[in-house]
């Protein structure tokens, strides 16, 4: 008697590692999507924390980041921008996924005081990038589903 393997055999292990990696592999790269909202959302906190140390120092925010006092990296995942007179800062991501992170700054502009000292998630409506909105934490989306409040 031989000993081995039939061809059935082996064909259904390899079906069943397919379909496990199927399934693992999109659950996969939402996880390594919810890190880098993660990272840019820390990058985000941390200029406005900058921007807020300016103000207090000049009474206006500046509108060039490499006046504040925090060394920041380009990034190839997020572009990084602010309104000016700087109202909020935000990362923006536009690959596979596109959404906005803005941090509202405490003495916004005009149009912009119900933001203040806020943090939102924009998104476009698609859902993988609201499941990722919800991974920061949202507290409440807006009426028209675009956007939501982070804790």
């Amino acid at each position: 008697m031989k000993k081995g393997f039939t061809l059935i055999e082996l064909l259904v292990v390899v079906l069943i590692i397919g379909i496990l990696a199927a399934i693992a592999l999109p659950q996969y790269n939402k996880t390594v999507e919810k890190s880098r909202a993660t990272e840019a959302f820390i990058n985000l906190k941390a200029m406005a924390d900058a921007e807020e140390i300016y103000f207090m120092q000049t009474g206006e925010y500046t509108s060039d980041f490499a006046d504040l006092d925090i060394e920041m990296q380009d990034s190839p995942r997020f572009k990084y921008y602010s309104d000016y007179p700087p109202s909020y800062i935000a990362a923006s991501r536009s690959s596979n996924y596109y959404y906005n992170i803005e941090v509202y700054l405490q003495n916004p502009a005009a149009a912009y005081q119900s933001m203040k000292g806020k943090r939102i998630c924009k998104t476009n409506g698609n859902p993988n990038t609201k499941e990722i909105c919800n991974s920061l934490g949202c507290e409440s989306w807006s009426s028209d589903g675009t956007y939501c409040i982070l804790r």
